[in-house]
């Protein structure tokens, strides 16, 4: 190797060390804000401290919820009408590979990190031999779509913007007989590994130690390991793979085992996923971050509350010389008569218990966590339940436009993923690709063999696209609702030019479906299929009808009432807060628990 090259693999151990020294920090507070997600019920290695109200793991899994609850449904496009069919096919492609990756568990990882700061994913195609990749299974010429945990990511921490960055790369493990057999180095020495690190080179805990007991100085494991580090250098479009050195955080030597040119696409093998940007900075602000603080708190002071619950007493105090009423007054059950020749002198007194001041800022501050994080008992299912689908959607539309942002990001992050898993597909050298794609409305298939010899086009005559809402969770009730809608507004109204056209409602599959969404299967039960006899008989009796019946005369009075429906929870909590504190008479409480949120 030459001087020049071992000069550079020197100089990019160093600013690695140096980026990864300036990520200290960040990977801290991850840590922290990971063991109150994950509170003291985990391990022994969990928060210091009991989380009974964990309105942390609430949030973050109402958010993920939000932003990626299903499976990404890809669309292909073209504008070229020759590559109509081809872009089919190409799209069958694409989604058959995710169900293949599990790019479903992938994605929900993803966007769990992101919520504690940067999520991080890997694409690639797989290459030689059937093999295992820090816990992944790669197959030759598969797509693959990987999560990098923070604690083994570098990127150059001294640009301002992704474009800007000079390197990334992630560190992960290799079973060291693999790595020899399929000669994956060449002839190159390797350094086995014996044990898995729980910390990382500056000595902080890793996150993956909360499941080990934080145990510092590693867990022997059965298959001795190598640690290697890809780098991908976008300047020079390589990925270069070193060996990683004994504290984790830079090379074991200068020689890198292997540099291979960068041929996917050019935003790199890595995409990043966060939630909450800093001007001038790439690190973002972790939406678990913002809540920690008020989580911690709202957790502190009800665990005062519990204390001062548990010291609560209830005693009888007796005055000097009524020794004996006091006896009689313990020793009774209720509703008995005693005997007391001093009945003043004896009387029930209660020491300590739950201040009120304080359990009513403990409220306040739940209502303010749910404030501050976009409304999530709206998002949740928390507040009241809504009466129809429509008021199910207007109650989710309205609960926060932090929510639109995330799932906005998430949809675009994820877009881009897809480019590059695309471009992998349409380039792929494997000799062909089986699936079988839907013949829309019909039950049918055909089989399609996407065979590189017979690809049509260029990539950049496709676009690659997201089903609007396929990543994100809807209720029955709103299925329901479109159902209903598109029933009501465009099928009945266009009944007749539908008709003309061969095409009639299949009224008994709308009765199916609604009384699915709708979870009333009585709905299906009342009605039957009649048979030859009873259509004849119906089919008389409508022809027998001089004509349309018109309704009786009848006097309708409309009479307005106010009924009381139950206030909100959020009405109730600022009630409660009322009446601890003094404030506010019967009715006026009364009034407040009825208000809506």
């Amino acid at each position: 190797m030459s001087d020049y090259m071992k000069d550079k693999m020197s100089r990019l151990s160093s600013a690695m060390e140096y980026s990864r020294r300036k990520m200290l920090p960040f990977r801290e507070n991850r840590l922290q804000q990971v063991r109150q997600y994950v509170g003291t019920s985990y391990s022994d290695n969990g928060a210091s401290d009991k989380v009974p109200i964990n309105l942390l793991e609430m949030a973050i899994n109402i958010y993920r919820r939000q932003v990626a609850a299903n499976r990404p449904q890809i669309l292909v496009k073209t504008k070229n009408n020759q590559l109509k069919a081809e872009a089919a096919d190409f799209e069958a492609v694409i989604n058959n590979t995710l169900d293949e990756i599990d790019f479903e568990a992938t994605l929900q990882k993803w966007v769990l990190d992101a919520m504690f700061g940067l999520g991080i994913v890997k694409t690639g195609l797989g290459a030689g031999r059937t093999g295992e990749i820090d816990g992944f299974t790669h197959d030759v010429g598969q797509v693959f779509c990987d999560n990098v945990d923070f604690d083994d990511f570098v990127f150059d921490m001294t640009a301002k913007r992704w474009d800007q960055i000079q390197f990334c790369g992630n560190r992960y493990s290799l079973p060291y007989d693999l790595a020899m057999e399929m000669k994956l180095f060449g002839k190159k020495d390797l350094v086995p590994n014996p044990y898995v690190r729980s910390t990382n080179e500056q000595g902080d805990e890793r996150v993956t130690s909360l499941q080990t007991g934080g145990e510092t100085m590693g867990t022997e494991q059965y298959m001795p390991i190598i640690e290697l580090w890809d780098v991908w250098l976008p300047y020079e479009n390589v990925i270069v793979t070193m060996q990683a050195d004994d504290h984790g955080g830079g090379f074991l030597n200068t020689e890198p085992l292997k540099v291979v040119d960068w041929d996917g696409p050019e935003i790199g093998p890595y995409h990043l996923l966060s939630y909450i940007d800093v001007p001038g900075n790439i690190m973002p602000i972790s939406p678990a971050g913002l809540l920690t603080d008020l989580h911690d708190l709202v957790n502190r002071v009800f665990r005062k509350l519990g204390r001062q619950a548990e010291r609560q007493k209830t005693l009888t105090i007796v005055a000097g010389g009524a020794e004996e009423d006091g006896r009689r007054v313990v020793n009774s059950n209720d509703g008995d008569t005693i005997l007391s020749d001093r009945p003043e002198s004896t009387k029930e007194m209660k020491f300590g218990g739950v201040d009120s001041g304080s359990l009513a800022f403990m409220i306040q501050l739940k209502d303010l966590f749910s404030y501050l994080g976009g409304n999530l008992d709206s998002l949740g299912g928390l507040a009241p339940s809504a009466k129809s689908g429509k008021h199910d959607s207007l109650l989710k539309q309205s609960a926060s436009v932090r929510i639109d942002d995330m799932q906005a990001r998430t949809t675009n992050a994820v877009r881009k993923v897809m480019e590059s898993m695309a471009d992998y597909i349409f380039y792929d050298p494997v000799p062909s690709t089986r699936v079988y794609r839907d013949i829309p409305s019909t039950d049918m298939s055909v089989k399609v063999d996407f065979d590189p010899d017979i690809r049509e086009g260029d990539l950049l005559d496709y676009a690659i696209d997201i089903a609007p809402y396929s990543l994100q969770s809807r209720s029955p009730g709103e299925r329901l609702q479109t159902i209903n809608d598109t029933m009501m507004q465009i099928i009945m109204p266009m009944s007749q030019q539908l008709q003309q056209r061969g095409i009639v409602p299949d009224m008994e599959r709308y009765l199916e479906i609604m009384s699915k969404y709708s979870h009333t299967s009585e709905i299906a039960d009342i009605l039957k299929i009649a048979d030859f006899a009873e259509m004849e008989q119906i089919k008389e009796m409508s022809q027998g009808q001089a004509g349309p019946t018109k309704a009786p005369v009848t006097e309708r009075r409309y009479v307005r009432e106010n009924v009381a429906m139950g206030g909100t929870r959020a009405g109730r909590d600022n009630a409660m807060t009322q009446a601890l504190l003094g404030g506010g008479g019967d009715n006026q409480i009364a009034a407040a628990a009825a208000e809506g949120e």
